[in-house]
């Protein structure tokens, strides 16, 4: 469960945000949608591409290799879960019989599909951006357990 709680903690503050927005009639358009995809592919995309680039060739010490190897590994499962499901939300958002989609209870919109869509993108760029900074702290990580590797020896 612990493992998922992040997932759960994500999802309800995005269903939560496009309950009240819809509350209020903000409404997310295909506009929106599109340029934050677009975003967050660009994000997705360096974030990857810094996540390869790790070498941990030089990290002999198994004590040090293995938690960051797995670090590594984790970041990269979660980035890209988060973009597959952001891509399911982009083609839901592109059907128009989805995209236009409400609840209404009581005659008050209370759920909105392409305000959930610029809700679950929003946050998605977020958790990119913190996955960037936990990439670079890692990368330092990796740097001073070399340099501490070197050192030992």
């Amino acid at each position: 469960m612990n493992k998922y709680r992040h997932f759960i903690v994500r999802y309800t503050i995005v269903l939560v945000s496009t309950v009240l927005l819809s509350l209020i009639n903000v409404r997310g358009n295909a506009t929106a949608v599109q340029s934050l995809f677009t975003v967050l592919g660009i994000s997705f995309s360096i974030s990857m591409s810094l996540i390869i680039s790790f070498d941990l060739s030089q990290i002999v010490n198994k004590k040090y290799r293995e938690p960051i190897k797995l670090s590594v590994k984790a970041t990269r499962n979660g980035l890209i879960w988060d973009f597959i499901f952001a891509t399911f939300v982009l083609l839901l958002s592109s059907l128009n019989i989805i995209a236009d989609w409400e609840l209404v209870i009581k005659e008050h919109t209370i759920f909105h599909f392409q305000t959930f869509a610029v809700c679950f993108l929003v946050l998605s760029i977020f958790y990119e951006a913190r996955n960037f900074i936990a990439i670079h702290d890692l990368n330092e990580e990796i740097a001073d357990a070399i340099i501490k590797e070197k050192n030992g020896k």
